[in-house]
């Protein structure tokens, strides 16, 4: 997240920026602060030694794919920048 937020100046010169990203996370936060618009997403975790904890990762997983394809296709950028 912080590579992004390093280059955001540069970035904003030359384009108009958005933020897709884990919602109630510290990216969400920052966005705020730099008045990018913010598209929230479920981020599923492995939780290492806690296997009834992870059975609902691919569930989770499905619901991130469909969000973030959600938000591309409503933003349909020319460029996409990922850490």
């Amino acid at each position: 997240m912080f590579p992004n937020f390093a280059i955001l100046p540069l970035l904003l010169r030359r384009a108009e920026v958005f933020y897709i990203g884990e919602k109630g996370k510290l990216e969400e936060k920052l966005s705020a602060e730099n008045n990018l618009p913010f598209y929230p997403l479920t981020a599923p975790k492995l939780v290492r030694g806690k296997f009834i904890c992870n059975l609902s990762i691919p569930q989770k997983l499905v619901k991130s794919v469909s969000e973030a394809k959600r938000a591309l296709k409503e933003i349909s950028p020319s460029v996409v920048f990922s850490k």
